[in-house]
């Protein structure tokens, strides 16, 4: 005698309660749910950020590119604002500028220091690196350095149109220059150490984080608190 398998939609007939005994309730009916792999849903993952930078290939999950010149661990990496760049910076007194496309080096820093971090100007075409000197991307040649003594410096950036630098120290300030320059404007004060700084993207202000437990925004233009 052969027995027919349920399928899918099929639900076999729940089996008679015996006397006395509480009603056997039929199984639930098997509903159905979408199955996505993990390839599908990765790719849709890519997908999404398909406006950044993407450093891996998604076929078949190789490195693009391996960037080998640094004889100690790298410390930073940072894309220029178009993606077609990158500086990389090394206890091993090297700073490298990166050709995204093809993994090659550009340009070399002539550093006499060992940097934990470099940033790119918006236009990509300058890095600004912790010993606050500013170097021509395309060529590695220094443009300009920042002017006063500075402690230990936390970060440093540049305003959204480029000319000026914000640097945030241990010292428990934070120091505005004209990044041409190199002449200070302005010193933001704190009273613990200046961990962060950074200018809004109109960049007609700034914010100062500080181991003192404040946060404060100041005018971009005078330097005063607001």
């Amino acid at each position: 005698m052969s027995h027919e398998k349920p399928s899918m939609t099929q639900v076999p007939p729940a089996p008679e309660a015996a006397p006395g005994a509480p009603p056997v309730l039929p199984a639930p009916k098997r509903r159905w749910r979408p199955r996505f792999s993990l390839r599908t849903l990765l790719l849709f993952v890519l997908l999404c950020a398909s406006a950044g930078s993407l450093w891996w290939r998604w076929e078949p999950w190789e490195t693009e590119h391996v960037l080998a010149g640094h004889s100690e661990a790298i410390h930073s990496a940072n894309f220029s604002p178009d993606g077609l760049q990158l500086v990389t910076t090394s206890p091993d007194y090297t700073t490298y500028v990166w050709d995204v496309k093809n993994g090659k080096i550009k340009s070399t820093l002539k550093i006499i220091a060992c940097y934990s971090f470099a940033i790119f100007s918006p236009d990509g075409k300058r890095i600004i690196t912790n010993d606050l000197r500013v170097w021509d991307s395309a060529s590695g040649v220094e443009c300009a350095i920042m002017q006063g003594p500075v402690d230990i410096m936390n970060c440093a950036s540049f305003s959204p149109d480029g000319l000026r630098i914000i640097a945030a120290s241990s010292d428990r300030k934070a120091r505005v220059w004209d990044s041409r320059r190199g002449t200070k404007l302005f010193v933001l004060s704190h009273k613990e150490s200046v961990n962060w700084a950074a200018y809004s993207p109109d960049g007609r202000r700034i914010v100062t984080a500080s181991s003192d437990y404040s946060a404060r925004i100041w005018n971009a233009d005078t330097g005063s608190q607001i």
